[in-house]
């Protein structure tokens, strides 16, 4: 059995449903946001990692929280001649809504003025996927996984998943007036192609 249940419900009914129903699956587990959304998500990996945080998830801060430290961090990296193309986007939507691209301070400073928001490195150099008629573009690939049990940890991987490839050159992208969308030319459908490939099995 699948069991559904709202955020608050979940938290304080967690214990004993799995006390007095240890058989049922919950569809979510407590505190679940720490890991699912995206600013909660950056504090945790610095948790992990200190200052810098995580090694798996490039410079994060929260603009409404952490703006100072983003302003130092941008200029540090100014001086050092760095890259400094950094990726905007709502912590708490997804499909690439609201999410913009830019090298340019003010930029990101004035992002703060609409829905709240994180700001992270942009990886200036991704792995890409060479499209003969194309040439080198980003790509997705994208899991739907179960958490079952965390000590042990158990998960498994839905037998079916998704690639998806962006349709434009990424140089080609970057320097062209869409710069900001690059995301989104990934995430949403009308610009990309999709691919779904079956598995055999489940995997664990």
């Amino acid at each position: 059995h699948l069991t559904l249940l709202s955020p608050f419900l979940l938290t304080s009914c967690c214990r004993k449903l799995s006390e007095e129903r240890p058989h049922v699956l919950l569809n979510q587990f407590p505190c679940e946001t720490m890991v699912t959304v995206k600013d909660c998500l950056a504090s945790v990996a610095r948790r992990v990692g200190g200052t810098e945080g995580a090694k798996w998830l490039p410079r994060t801060f929260n603009l409404k929280t952490e703006l100072p430290q983003f302003i130092s961090h941008y200029q540090q990296n100014q001086e050092r001649g760095q890259d400094n193309h950094w990726i905007c986007k709502p912590w708490n939507l997804a499909r690439g809504l609201d999410t913009h691209i830019t090298n340019n301070l003010n930029y990101v400073i004035r992002q703060r003025e609409s829905t709240p928001k994180v700001v992270c490195k942009y990886l200036e150099k991704p792995v890409l996927f060479e499209r003969q008629e194309v040439g080198p573009v980003k790509f997705d690939i994208r899991y739907i996984v179960l958490l079952r049990s965390v000590q042990p940890l158990q998960l498994y991987a839905y037998n079916v998943f998704w690639l998806r490839f962006s349709n434009r050159y990424l140089n080609a992208v970057f320097t062209s007036s869409w710069h900001n969308l690059i995301e989104v030319y990934l995430l949403r459908g009308g610009n990309c192609i999709f691919l779904f490939l079956m598995i055999p099995n489940i995997l664990q």
